[in-house]
């Protein structure tokens, strides 16, 4: 939950990171089967919620430096769609599982500023031609991962985090005020903030 509004005297709580996650992904002309989410923490948890209530793969791959936390999330978001094979791996495992994925998404920190010179995976060497590969980083705009996926001489379809950071706080404030946000100048005001 990232967002709570009043209504009729009751404190209602959403998460807008689900549909800010899916946003960049409405679409695509794309089935996506076999997904791998790297993280276990507040973002994988909307991000898996989003992948297996909406857009429901064969199977979810959630691989984690902290297994016991992916292992809790597994439990909770299990009973959205009992259909999605879902598995736990280490964070160091998950390039086995590439060669199949249709997407890949970070929600960890790992390459974001100031230590843009990291990624979470060491190669994504084997990663499928038509790949999607998704870093929920916004700072930078283009992370190590990113430009990685970008030179390895393949099609895939990239998405950096900023869509979604966008599209999260349309959806709340929306909630909140029952209007829509300008996302056009909040959009240029933030890649304003994050070029300064």
């Amino acid at each position: 939950m990232n967002t709570v509004v009043i209504r009729n005297g009751k404190w209602l709580g959403f998460n807008t990171d689900v549909n800010g996650f899916l946003h960049p992904l409405r679409n695509l002309n794309k089935k996506i089967s076999r997904c791998v989410v790297l993280g276990s923490g507040g973002a994988s948890r909307a991000v898996l919620y989003g992948l297996m209530k909406r857009l429901v793969p064969q199977r979810v791959v959630l691989c984690a430096r902290n297994r016991p936390a992916a292992q809790r999330l597994q439990g909770e978001l299990r009973p959205v769609n009992r259909e999605v094979e879902f598995i736990v791996d280490t964070l160091a495992a998950a390039e086995k599982y590439l060669p199949e994925t249709d997407l890949l998404v970070n929600t960890t920190p790992i390459g974001m500023f100031p230590r843009n010179d990291e990624k979470p995976l060491k190669s994504l060497s084997t990663v499928k031609p038509d790949s999607i590969i998704y870093d929920l980083i916004y700072n930078p705009i283009q992370t190590l991962l990113l430009k990685e996926a970008e030179q390895c001489g393949r099609p895939t379809i990239r998405f950096n985090g900023f869509e979604m950071l966008i599209r999260q706080a349309a959806a709340a404030f929306q909630l909140w005020t029952g209007k829509d946000l300008p996302v056009d100048i909040c959009s240029a005001a933030l890649r304003r903030a994050l070029a300064a």
